[in-house]
Parts: structure tokens; C-alpha cells; sequence
């Protein structure tokens, strides 16, 4: 009775094959009580006994499997778990590298500009176009720049918008109901251009008709292209 009792499992069908064997057990020993002087009833009893012990054998053999099979499984089942959390860690590694990787490639494929210079242009009677630097005698401002070579930007058409900022901080436009957005928000655009860019360095100019006198000062002139600022200059006006 006291071996049967100290078997533990979590198995729930052994636990009541257990439970029903002790009270078997029980059974067997109030029987025993009544049959004190029957040598044959003790005898038979001993036999029955016997049984139960090669039962409970079983059963400790069985739950020592069970616990041996348990173990086993508990360490496998931790060896996934690491096995999944270094999965996880190398794929959320991988996303990184690929989210900074694609950040890198957006960030290579802007276009950038070098030599880039402006002034303002004013029209003679014979249409020739001379420099000057006298905000009264201006007609057209001009920008002109070297769009350079990048093999991993996007090749076609491309909007490329010049924005004249005036000494007293507004847009020369034509028109100031348009606007076009970039990465630092929405502005007012002087001039608007379509460009064919095939990867390869292009030399570009802007003019931008002035219908009114401009005022003296410094003017700031800056390009963009696909909601990036890539090129900027200045010149200033008397």
C-alpha cells in the first residue's frame, strides 16, 4: 500500500489505474483480517499480492519512462525555443540590414548637382540675353548647373523644380496657388522642368520670367528633384 501510494504521475489514466489498485489493496487487507486460520484464503491472498507487486513494478517502470521521455522532450522543447529565438533574432537582424540597406540606396539615388550658378538676365531689343546685377534692368533669372551621373537612380522624366527666394523671403512665381512637395514640406515653386535623365551627367538651365521690378538684396535659388533639395546657390541683386 505505502509503494503504491508514493508512486506520482501525471498521467491522468495511470493515476486512476493507481487509485484503483490501492483500493484493491484495501480491499485485500480487510479480507485478510476475516480469513486469520485459512491457510488457503492467505495463501490465495499472498498470490494476489504478488500481482499487485508485478502490477506496481510496471507501473514504476512505466512512470520512469514517461518521466526520462518528459525530460527529453523538455529539452528539446528548449532547444526550439533557442533554436526560434536566434531565427527571430537573424530575421529581425535581416529586416534591419535590409530597412538601412534600402535607406542607403533611396539616399544614393538622389540626384545631385555640381557647378551650379545664377544670376539675372536682362532681354536688349535684339533678344540677346546679357548678365546684370541691377534688380531694375532683371527680366529673367537664370540657373544653370551639372546634373552628375548616377548609376543607381531611376532613369526617364524627371520634375525638377527651381525655388527663387526673394531678399524679403517670398517666391518668385507666376503663380502662387501652385506648389509641389518635398521631405520638408510644401513650398511654392518658381519654375517648373521636365527632364530626360538617363544616368548620365547632363549640363541644364532654368529661366524663370520676371514680371515685376525685383527688389535689391541676396536671392537664394534651389533645385529639387523627386522631394529632395539637390542643388542650392545664391546671388544678389544692387
Amino acid at each position: 500500500m505505502e509503494d503504491y501510494q508514493s508512486l506520482e504521475t501525471s498521467n491522468t489514466g495511470m493515476r486512476d489505474s493507481i487509485q484503483r489498485q490501492i483500493r484493491k489493496i484495501d480491499s485485500l487487507q480487510k479480507e485478510a483480517e476475516k480469513a486469520k486460520g485459512n491457510a488457503y484464503a492467505i495463501y490465495r491472498l499472498k498470490k494476489e499480492t504478488e500481482t499487485l507487486r508485478s502490477i506496481m513494478q510496471g507501473y514504476v517502470r512505466t512512470i520512469d519512462s514517461l518521466n526520462t521521455i518528459n525530460q527529453e522532450l523538455r529539452a528539446d522543447l528548449s532547444t526550439t525555443k533557442k533554436n526560434l529565438n536566434n531565427v527571430e533574432k537573424e530575421r529581425d537582424d535581416f529586416k534591419e540590414k535590409t530597412k538601412d540597406l534600402e535607406g542607403k540606396v533611396a539616399k544614393g539615388s538622389i540626384l545631385q548637382t555640381a557647378n551650379f550658378t545664377a544670376g539675372a538676365i536682362h532681354l536688349r531689343n535684339s533678344g540677346k540675353q546679357v548678365e546684370t546685377t541691377r534688380a531694375g534692368r532683371a527680366d529673367m533669372v537664370k540657373a544653370c548647373c551639372t546634373i552628375l551621373e548616377n548609376s543607381i537612380a531611376k532613369p526617364g522624366t524627371k520634375n525638377v523644380y527651381m525655388v527663387v527666394t526673394q531678399p524679403d523671403a517670398t517666391i518668385l512665381t507666376q503663380n502662387p496657388e501652385q506648389t509641389f512637395k518635398w521631405e520638408g514640406g510644401e513650398s511654392q515653386y518658381s519654375l517648373l522642368r521636365e527632364v530626360d535623365y538617363q544616368n548620365q551627367a547632363i549640363d541644364i538651365c532654368f529661366y524663370a520670367d520676371v514680371k515685376t521690378d525685383l527688389p535689391k538684396g541676396v536671392y537664394i535659388i534651389e533645385l529639387f528633384c523627386e522631394k529632395a533639395k539637390i542643388g542650392k546657390t545664391t546671388f544678389t541683386l544692387k
